[in-house]
């Protein structure tokens, strides 16, 4: 990420229309991954960046698909 990226990122990071209801979605920030505005908590996906909902996919279908797969070793 060069400089003149990062300070676009910074600028919208802060910006609070970019927030909503505790969701992140800003088109012109390149993150996928963001710290949350209160840092404590960890970090949120950046909704407006295409690959986020490719991890919130995989965040959903890998538990589902596990939970499946021990289903059926445990009835062999």
């Amino acid at each position: 990420m060069t400089d003149e990226e990062w300070q676009v990122a910074q600028s919208e990071w802060r910006n609070s229309a970019n927030w909503r209801f505790g969701h992140y979605a800003a088109k012109r920030d390149p993150r996928t991954w963001v710290r949350k505005q209160n840092v404590v908590y960890g970090w949120t996906l950046n909704f407006a960046h295409p690959s986020s909902w490719w991890w919130m996919a995989m965040a959903i279908i890998l538990p589902v698909v596990l939970i499946g797969v021990v289903a059926i070793l445990r009835e062999w």
